[in-house]
């Protein structure tokens, strides 16, 4: 890997460039993270404070800072951080959560983290540092692409060099411990090859636990076993289904594309 500085210099100037542009539209109101619904079983979500940690186009920070009595996020992409100010007028500060949570003086109630632990450089030391700025038994919501469900091709798509780390739930859940959390709720996703299979967990902030490990016996083998598998499934015959499922998807945003032009036209 390269250094920190380097890795982290990529973030904020070249990231939005990878993902591409920071044009996205607002999130529908009505369609919020699922994830927000199994949180207010553990926490009154009207009177807590919520940080984001890498906030990206601000789609689950927009549905917060409606929820919770206070939102707000931390994003190294300048030009992310612009477009959720200026479009979201969300309460965004840009810079990495190392540097952050060094300068941070307020406690929250939940930090947020939608698929970004799998970007940081050092996941378990910004865990800690992330504990420093929550409330006692505060909560951690986290997301992330599971390992053990792959997703479109493995080699080309899925394992990515802006994910230096892959988790799989097991994995996942010891790395959680051994920086001081308890997990409360864990989702592994379905198996629908056409969307992405996601590890979703709420954790609270408890003691540390010394000798944790970050996996099990053989965790590792059972991962490079299922991603081989997965790659004989997708050469053999799942990416004939992939090639199939988008050509029946053009014709539909073709016609979207031109549903929306004739819209503008007749509407102005």
């Amino acid at each position: 890997m390269p250094s920190e500085e380097v890795y982290y210099s990529f973030y904020e100037k070249d990231y939005e460039r990878y993902y591409g542009k920071s044009t996205a539209s607002k999130p529908n109101t009505t369609v919020e993270p699922p994830v927000f619904s199994v949180l207010q079983k553990y926490i009154n979500i009207p009177s807590a404070v919520y940080l984001e940690v890498g906030a990206g186009r601000g789609l689950t920070l927009f549905h917060a800072n409606r929820l919770f009595r206070k939102a707000m996020g931390v994003e190294p992409s300048l030009q992310f951080a612009k477009l959720l100010k200026e479009n979201y007028g969300l309460q965004v500060t840009v810079g990495t959560v190392e540097k952050f949570v060094t300068d941070f003086k307020e406690k929250v109630d939940v930090i947020g983290m939608f698929h970004v632990l799998e970007h940081i450089y050092d996941p378990c030391a910004s865990l800690i540092q992330m504990r420093d700025v929550m409330k006692e038994n505060g909560l951690l919501v986290i997301e992330v692409p599971n390992i053990l469900k792959p997703f479109r091709n493995l080699d080309s798509y899925f394992l990515r060099f802006v994910h230096p780390f892959n988790f799989s739930p097991t994995s996942l859940r010891n790395l959680l411990v051994k920086c001081g959390f308890e997990v409360l709720y864990v989702e592994t996703g379905g198996d629908d090859w056409r969307a992405p299979q996601n590890i979703t967990m709420i954790a609270r902030k408890v003691a540390f636990k010394a000798d944790i490990v970050l996996s099990e016996p053989g965790e590792y083998l059972k991962v490079i076993h299922i991603l081989d598998a997965y790659r004989v499934w997708f050469n053999n015959s799942l990416r004939y289904k992939w090639m199939l499922f988008n050509l029946t998807r053009k014709p539909l945003k073709y016609f979207r594309k031109i549903k929306y032009k004739l819209n503008k036209l007749l509407n102005g």
